[in-house]
């Protein structure tokens, strides 16, 4: 029970402050909805391609494997980074219109226009320092505007007519109005503010470069989506599908540039071949008709297939030392990217090549990540660029141990042919002559057929001007912007509202020092806390409360009793408690007299319409009689107000007849309360706190600073007073239910409140 106490006073300060922590609340949500209105929303495109598979797509059957002999299957990250690469954005960019900006300046928000803008620029910029500046137009009426803009820190002004060239120094401008925007919207109204801005390809990347985001759909998956942000709907719809277009266009066109590259080779190759070729059946049909030979020896057949087999050799190694040439001028060009731009050799590199490549691919993978968290100077990043360095050299390296090895082979093999030669010298010059003729005409041949077969393919690769990647999702205009979440926000900044309210009134809760319970006082006096009185509003209850208490003070004491009430500081509830005590014991039959000794403040007088009446003042100073100065309200109930006297507080209080006075009326009534003047103003009440049977000493809950707890243990220690009771005055109803009611009712009633107040709530907004 005493954890559940706890639990309802640590959230007794929020019940408190309910209606601040709904107005704070209430302004954080209207803060919120200013910021969702007038906030610049982004709206969000999604694109998907799906890659090939060369596992599993149509691809990996031996026609189009035939068709695509160019084709490098890469990993999907890499394809990631080769859609999200400058290159591409750059590529895109220049087939769309997003060099010219449109805005429409508000008073507040200023939007950004597209198709929907009424006019429309066209120029020629001969100065590139008029990129990014802002020409500000005022449309006046359907022919005229002003051009406002500041080019070199120089303000320029003008008044221009539509569809006319506008000639200013360094670019020329045709403004026209849009026409197609003015007969679908016939009533909209153009006169209104705006601005353009003309941007580079530069500039254009930059500012859209943040808006874009490429990631793959799954690793596993090779399918990656591209994410478009825009302030304009279309613009988001028209960058997604363009950059997905334009990935598929430079795939084909690097495999298509690297075929034609190839057959222009092969071209030139059959050419010189076939002038070879025609000479040696020339050479070989001149020599049969002048020697009158028709056959060779069949015991040099062998020897000859071997070199023609070592010919052919030479040619395949003299090729593969071309193609290494070529990958050697791309290494050496310094591009990250030189595969691409050529055919694949991983053949030719052997297995550390391939190695090697995978490795570079890897770090340049790592360096990508690390420049997410890491600027260029970081260590790592600088680690990472040497590591790639390193690796780039092995590749050059490996190249060049491939050339090395290409060339010791030739040599080997021009060296074989040589030595397979030597037994023809042996042969009659004519059967040698024929021999060698016949070789030639052979290898020619073989190196022409080899050559036409190479040709054919590649034509067929550059005549194929298809990607096996295709688009399986385009971009759409989105309905709704995704940015800023219109609920998210509003329920963001009303817990925030919620949380600033909560530590507001938790900190003054804190900073306050003011006494709250009862408990507080039994913790920080030694004198005994007697009762807490709810709140005066609360009169039922309240009532009750003094019932109790006089009850307590009568089992307490039950003979003739003098209670003095009194306090630190005013304004603690002297008067109304000690007329609330009068009562009870009023109510209860036993005779009681309330007496206003509080002569600074007559408020007893006041209270009961006897401030010009005779009272206590003139019963301690004069001989009368105390019924000249007690007037009866109820049958049981007496009061004596303050009255008059010359004689200032402390000559009456201090006076020797004031206690055999005092102690006369307890003849005649059972019960005397003294209402007294508090401890702060003067100490008038302590003559009187040694007459009493008890004292009452009053705190206000809420109101009382703690500091002030200790007062009356100094009072008890200092004059030796033992008959002080301490009282918590205006406690709060639900501090005290649950001694009347229950926990569990003081739960109930206090949500069931709670409830009303919330449908109060939802009714008034409706």
């Amino acid at each position: 029970m005493n954890n559940l106490q706890q639990i309802i006073r640590i959230f007794q300060p929020a019940f408190k402050g309910l209606p601040f922590i709904i107005g704070l609340m209430a302004v954080m949500i209207f803060i919120a909805s200013r910021i969702v209105r007038y906030s610049t929303p982004m709206y969000e495109c999604t694109g998907r391609i799906k890659l090939e598979d060369p596992n599993i797509d149509i691809s990996n059957t031996n026609l189009f494997k035939t068709f695509d002999v160019f084709n490098n299957p890469s990993k999907i990250m890499a394809e990631v980074e080769v859609v999200k690469s400058p290159e591409m954005l750059r590529a895109a960019l220049a087939t769309i219109p997003f060099d010219v900006s449109y805005f429409r300046e508000g008073k507040i928000r200023t939007s950004e226009l597209f198709y929907d803008s009424p006019f429309t620029i066209k120029y020629d910029i001969s100065d590139e320092a008029y990129y990014g500046v802002n020409f500000h137009v005022n449309i006046i009426d359907t022919t005229k505007f002003t051009l406002d803009y500041t080019f070199n820190e120089k303000p320029f002004h003008s008044t221009e007519s539509f569809n006319t060239p506008v000639k200013l120094k360094g670019i020329d401008l045709f403004v026209k109005l849009n026409s197609e925007v003015l007969k679908n919207k016939p009533g909209i109204l153009i006169t209104d503010k705006y601005y353009f801005t003309i941007s580079s390809i530069e500039q254009q990347m930059e500012a859209l470069s943040k808006n874009v985001d490429v990631n793959e759909l799954d690793k596993d998956i090779p399918v990656i989506r591209i994410i478009c942000r825009h302030p304009v709907p279309e613009k988001a719809m028209l960058l997604a599908n363009t950059l997905m277009q334009t990935y598929i266009d430079e795939g084909i066109r690097i495999k298509t540039g690297a075929a034609k590259k190839t057959v222009d080779f092969i071209d030139q190759q059959l050419i010189d071949i076939g002038k070879k070729l025609v000479d040696s059946e020339n050479e070989l049909e001149n020599y049969r008709l002048k020697n009158d030979i028709t056959n060779t020896k069949l015991e040099v057949e062998t020897d000859l297939k071997k070199i023609a087999q070592l010919k052919i050799q030479l040619t395949n190694v003299e090729m593969n030392l071309a193609t290494l040439d070529t990958i050697d001028f791309y290494v050496n060009q310094g591009n990250e990217d030189f595969l691409s731009k050529a055919a694949n050799y991983e053949g030719y590199g052997g297995l550390l090549y391939t190695e090697l490549m995978k490795r570079l691919k890897d770090l340049q993978a790592e360096r990508r990540e690390l420049l997410l968290k890491y600027t260029p100077d970081n260590e790592k990043i600088k680690i990472i660029n040497s590591n790639i360095d390193d690796v780039t050299s092995y590749i050059k390296k490996n190249i060049q141990n491939a050339k090395n090895g290409m060339r010791i082979q030739r040599d080997k093999i021009q060296e074989d042919i040589r030595l397979a030669e030597i037994p023809f010298e042996t042969v009659p010059t004519k059967e040698k002559q024929l021999v060698i003729l016949e070789r030639n005409f052979k290898l020619n041949q073989e190196i022409f057929n080899f050559l036409t077969e190479k040709n054919t393919e590649a034509s067929i690769a550059q005549g194929a001007t298809f990607s096996f990647h295709r688009i399986i999702q385009r971009a759409t205009i989105p309905s709704k912007p995704v940015s800023p979440k219109k609920t998210f926000t509003l329920i963001i900044f009303g817990f925030l509202g919620l949380l600033i309210s909560l530590a507001i009134i938790y900190i003054y809760e804190a900073i306050s020092s003011r006494v709250k319970y009862k408990d507080e006082l039994e913790k920080n006096s030694t004198c005994p806390v007697i009762a807490d009185i709810r709140h005066e509003n609360k009169k039922y209850f309240s009532k009750s409360d003094f019932y109790a208490l006089a009850t307590r003070l009568i089992i307490s004491d039950p003979n003739d009793q003098i209670i003095t009430v009194t306090s630190s500081i005013d304004k603690e509830g002297k008067t109304y408690i000690a007329e609330g005590l009068a009562h009870a014991f009023a109510d209860m039959k036993i005779p009681v007299l309330l007496i206003g000794s509080n002569l600074r403040n007559p408020s007893i007088g006041m209270q009961y319409n006897l401030i010009a009446q005779k009272g206590f003042s003139e019963y301690i100073t004069e001989e009368l009689d105390f019924n000249q100065c007690i007037y009866q309200q109820q049958s049981d109930l007496f009061i004596m107000p303050e009255g008059k006297s010359a004689f200032i507080p402390e000559a009456i209080f201090t006076r020797p007849e004031l206690e055999t006075k005092l102690k006369a009326l307890q003849k005649t009534f059972k019960i005397i309360i003294l209402d007294t003047t508090s401890f702060d103003t003067a100490l008038d009440a302590l003559p009187l706190l040694k007459i009493s049977n008890i004292t009452l000493y009053l705190f206000r809950a809420n109101f009382t600073k703690t500091k002030l707890l200790i007062e009356p243990d100094l009072l008890k220690e200092e004059y030796k007073l033992d008959n002080i009771r301490l009282i918590l005055n205006d406690v709060e109803e639900f501090s005290k239910m649950k001694k009347d009611n229950g926990i569990r009712k003081l739960i109930k009633t206090t949500s069931r409140k709670v409830l009303i107040f919330i449908r109060k709530i939802t009714r008034i907004k409706k």
